[in-house]
């Protein structure tokens, strides 16, 4: 199967739902390499439960410093990063990531709502992610109307 993915995920819902879909891509041939935004062992919730499944399946997060040169030759990068626990701007490697991802990625499609977008106001406090599409699932995003 052709296509190099890439999945930025974080520590909460968001990047448990971008680990789950890593693993569903893996298992059907995809070439799919998964950032983090924190190291693995600091996961806990369902983030950490999807990376203990995908483990099983084969798959381990890329090392940190990999990072550039992933996004950059990835046909696609799944930003996962944060959903809607977003609290202010985001900081630290989740902004390196965010801004790695609008510098340097040729498509992104962005999980429930685009990383640093507030899902109910569409307020951007800080970096965000710039998707070429937004895949929602259940609850409406009210914030995807009210932003641009």
């Amino acid at each position: 199967m052709a296509g190099h993915v890439v999945v930025l995920a974080g520590a909460g819902g968001n990047g448990g739902g971008g680990i789950a879909c890593a693993r569903h891509l893996h298992n059907r041939g995809f070439d799919v390499a998964i950032v983090l935004d924190r190291a693995a062992a600091a996961l806990t919730g369902a983030p950490a439960a999807q990376l203990a499944i995908l483990a099983a399946a084969g798959l381990a997060p890329a090392d940190p410093g990999e990072a550039p040169g992933l996004v950059h030759g990835a046909d696609l990068v799944v930003d996962a990063l944060i959903g809607y626990s977003l609290a202010g701007a985001p900081r630290g490697r989740t902004a390196e990531l965010i801004e790695l991802c609008n510098t340097s990625a040729r498509r992104v499609l962005s999980l429930d709502v685009p990383s640093g977008l507030d899902a109910t106001t569409g307020e951007a406090p800080g970096l965000v992610v710039q998707p070429n599409r937004t895949l929602t699932l259940a609850l409406p995003k009210t914030g995807l109307a009210r932003a641009r």
